[in-house]
């Protein structure tokens, strides 16, 4: 009973904020939402590596470890809860390929990312990774691929993942 409640309030937490993407910015979520994917974050990671200079240059194997394993763990997660993503007619490609939305793999990076710069960097970048990590989740909402409790888990994991290291 008290979780069929907190789903009915999740999925209509969830609807109002897609009620944002709805109009002409809707592109700005969709970049947004789509710079965490794993296809921008590896390859940028192994980008530093090649070309970045110390002390990233060494950092970059911890954080790439780190996404790694939060990935891992993370479509370990998908696999054993298996919530279906919300209805919409947005990321066709990511309902084929990852039909599952609990928790939020973007999410998950993010926040991953967010406490790595907090360690390891400056306070205007960790303070500027967080925001972005934040964005990144909200859009993930506003565009109807995750729940809001989608992206909280997967920050939660981000951040146990991230505390690993």
């Amino acid at each position: 009973m008290i979780f069929d409640r907190w789903i009915q309030r999740d999925a209509e937490g969830s609807a109002r904020l897609r009620k944002l993407g709805e109009g002409r910015g809707r592109w700005i979520f969709a970049v947004l939402a789509h710079m965490a994917d794993t296809a921008i974050l590896f390859p940028a990671a192994g980008l530093i590596w090649l070309f970045g200079r110390e002390p990233w240059k060494s950092r970059v194997w911890t954080i790439g470890l780190a996404l790694v394993i939060g990935t891992f763990l993370t479509g370990l997660l998908k696999l054993a809860f298996k919530r279906r993503r919300p209805d919409g007619r947005w990321g066709a490609f990511d309902r084929l390929v990852d039909p599952h939305s609990f928790p939020s793999g973007h999410a998950n990076r993010v926040a991953i990312l967010a406490v790595l710069a907090i360690i390891h960097g400056t306070p205007v970048v960790g303070a500027a990774v967080v925001l972005w990590a934040l964005a990144v989740g909200v859009s993930r909402i506003i565009l109807g691929m995750h729940y809001v409790s989608d992206v909280v888990a997967g920050i939660l994991t981000g951040v146990a993942v991230a505390a690993f290291f």
